[in-house]
């Protein structure tokens, strides 16, 4: 199944910070619509005041249906205003990698097993309209009235141990195109800067992806040259690439490679 494109950017616009542990997972929304309100405002200004970020993350994914779990960590980067890569690489097999880098206009998908780096031609929003028209735009720092119109949100409690730490924020889709990407999703958050610390979300098939953010910097200086289209490497061409059904469009969500 697919997942969000939050693979070469959602997972990017964290904070410059070392997580201590893994936020434990509550179960039950609490009920304080005030206090969730005033979390989205303070998440909204802190993403917006964010232009480039270099994050060490981590990927988990389960798959219920073969009992399988495999794990991938990397590096990713973001340099507003839609600039962004992304490599991970599988813990357990190095030669199962995949990477991606975005220059805002096209986007560049490796495909280790054919040796090739498709290039997909991004088209431009409508004026008014985000970059990406997906749960993206949403980690991204969409605004916090945009959020709720749109995701059907609410705050879980904490544990003892981790409610000092953490916010928990619940995000059900409401529109069928979000409901064909996930089912349901949770975003943590650090309570000390409003930064996400942890992705979760649940696929329509009942498979789980985690994303975890670990060393985060921002305000890193990055050149615009590092995410323009690559030169390949002896062995490897590249492949100009459209979306089945939608030439010249670019991928809405960007399918693990499995």
């Amino acid at each position: 199944m697919r997942y969000p494109i939050l693979a070469v950017s959602g997972a990017l616009l964290c904070g410059a910070c070392l997580l201590a542990q893994q936020p434990a997972v509550p179960q039950q929304p609490a009920p304080n619509q005030a206090e969730l309100n005033g979390i989205l405002m303070n998440w909204e200004r802190v993403m917006n005041g964010i232009n480039s970020l270099v994050a060490d993350c981590t990927r988990k994914q389960v798959d219920k249906t073969w009992a399988t779990t495999k794990v991938y960590e990397g590096k990713a980067k973001f340099l507003k205003p839609n600039m962004a890569s992304l490599k991970l690489t599988n813990k357990a097999n190095p030669q199962d990698f995949e990477q991606y880098v975005c220059s805002g206009a096209e986007m560049c998908v490796w495909a280790p097993q054919a040796k090739v780096i498709r290039v997909y031609k991004l088209l431009s929003p409508e004026a008014g309209q985000p970059q990406e028209d997906n749960f993206l735009s949403f980690l991204m720092g969409m605004k916090a009235a945009e959020a709720l119109k749109r995701y059907q949100l609410s705050l879980l409690p904490g544990t003892p141990e981790t409610e000092k730490w953490y916010y928990y924020i619940r995000v059900l889709p409401r529109e069928p195109k979000d409901k064909a990407d996930f089912t349901q999703a949770r975003l943590v958050l650090l309570k000390s800067s409003y930064l996400p610390a942890q992705l979760w979300f649940e696929q329509p098939n009942g498979n789980e992806v985690y994303w975890d953010f670990t060393k985060l910097y921002t305000g890193v200086q990055l050149p615009p040259q590092e995410f323009q289209r690559p030169v390949p490497e002896p062995g490897w061409q590249l492949v100009p690439a459209d979306l089945p059904g939608a030439p010249g469009s670019g991928p809405r969500v960007i399918r693990p490679q499995n």
